[in-house]
């Protein structure tokens, strides 16, 4: 396999601590030296969420703020803002780029009383300045500056979080307490039945043309893709994934710009794509490369800008080896890009006082988000196990994807010599 130069930069901001990130070496890549900057300060900012959420006596590695989700991305598309979801579910706060804490997000309930919003209510960026999210029957959008309020679409019944990820300005998959799932056109305010009642896991593809449902537990078939046009239309046939063994997936974009599922096959052990459009499977990563004792498990980013081709972005946790906790950019064509070692461990040592050690250890697993545009990546991190959950962020080259060619290189030169010996 062809080794994958790249240089990696990170934006520091001096106000926030920084972790220095460890240099690994490995067959796949060759990395520099960079750093992880800390955007929050959990142990303080959740006492203005939930007082005495983070007790004193700590630290609590498994406790505190993390970017949400691989699947969807916690910052604004203008990037301006960013989340940070606190670990008990139902809190979040929102902070601006340079990591300024702006305000508790918080819902108005029917009988008046202020509650905190959080992941149990599937919050997402809906477009630049707007949060999309439910609440009861109803799905709400809220001006991310203001904090103004309003209503979009009102169900005959409560709507349920389903591990929704979906993450786009146009539509919205609902699952109702009646098992009856919905998608919603935000654009026409209308919504079309679908026609299933099931799934541990729905989406929307970030090219607005599929409908993603995980298989439910009970099928002998794989995930199923759904073509929004003929789900509209009502004459829709599902495309299925040939694997029913699927693990944590994502989504990212084949060479003509289209969107193309990503996930790891737990039965032969593949990292592997998926395209609804050819059905075509291209087969990447395998564990036995990275090891098995102990086995890695991977988290894969949502791509959403359709100029990031054959890319996605790998979390690793747990693990031996290079492999250990770590962040890489993987292509279709097996190039890796190696971030470094996460400032998130997921083996640390709990205190006594965390009873909860299977819900402790997930929030410390390297979920890591990429932002819209892909030029920065956002995870939780535990400093290696010795401080609460922050957020924290990595700020890659400008267009890493396209890497300018030798002769662009040779050029650029030039015209920086041609303009040293025009001055006088």
């Amino acid at each position: 396999m062809k080794r994958f130069i790249f240089l990696v930069f990170c934006l520091a901001f001096s106000a926030h601590a920084e972790y220095p990130i460890e240099r690994v070496g490995g067959s796949h890549a060759v990395i520099t030296t960079h750093t992880m900057t800390r955007l929050t300060d959990s142990a303080k900012q959740l006492e203005l969420f939930k007082p005495a959420y983070i007790q004193t006596g700590g630290p609590y590695p498994g406790r505190g703020l993390t970017n949400g989700y691989s699947k969807f991305s916690n910052e604004s598309p203008d990037g301006k803002y960013f989340l940070g979801f606190s670990t008990q579910g139902s809190e979040l706060g929102l902070y601006r780029a340079d990591g300024t804490f702006m305000r508790r997000l918080t819902h108005k309930l029917p009988d008046g009383r202020i509650a905190g919003l959080g992941e149990f209510y599937d919050v997402r960026w809906a477009n630049a300045s707007s949060l999309i999210y439910h609440s009861g029957p109803v799905l709400y959008w809220q001006d991310a500056a203001t904090g103004t309020e309003l209503p979009v679409y009102t169900f005959n019944s409560n709507i349920i979080a389903e591990n929704h990820a979906d993450q786009t300005a146009k539509y919205r998959l609902v699952k109702l307490a009646s098992k009856d799932v919905y998608l919603v056109d935000l654009k026409e305010l209308t919504a079309k039945k679908m026609p299933w009642t099931s799934g541990s896991s729905m989406d929307i593809s970030p090219d607005d043309e599929w409908v993603y449902r995980d298989a439910s537990p009970y099928d002998a078939v794989g995930p199923q893709f759904w073509g929004i046009p003929e789900l509209l239309a009502g004459n829709a046939l599902p495309v299925t994934v040939p694997c029913n063994t699927v693990g944590h997936d994502g989504f990212s974009f084949n060479a003509k710009g289209q969107s193309v599922y990503v996930f790891f096959n737990n039965r032969d052990d593949f990292i592997t794509f998926f395209d609804p459009h050819t059905s075509e499977t291209i087969k990447t990563l395998n564990m036995k490369e990275t090891g098995y004792s102990p086995a890695p498990g991977f988290h894969f980013g949502r791509i959403q800008n359709p100029e990031i081709r054959g890319w996605t972005l790998v979390s690793s946790y747990g693990g031996a080896g290079w492999i250990n906790d770590q962040l890489f950019l993987l292509h279709t064509s097996g190039k890796i890009i190696r971030l470094g070692a996460s400032a998130c461990t997921y083996r640390f040592p709990l205190a006594s006082t965390v009873t909860d050690v299977k819900t402790a250890r997930y929030f410390a697993e390297n979920f890591a988000g990429i932002s819209p545009d892909g030029q920065r990546v956002y995870v939780g991190g535990n400093g290696q196990g010795t401080e609460n959950l922050n957020v924290w962020r990595l700020t890659l080259p400008d267009k890493w994807w396209n890497p300018p060619t030798l002769e662009q290189r040779v050029a650029d030169l030039e015209n920086r010599v041609l303009k040293l010996e025009s001055k006088p």
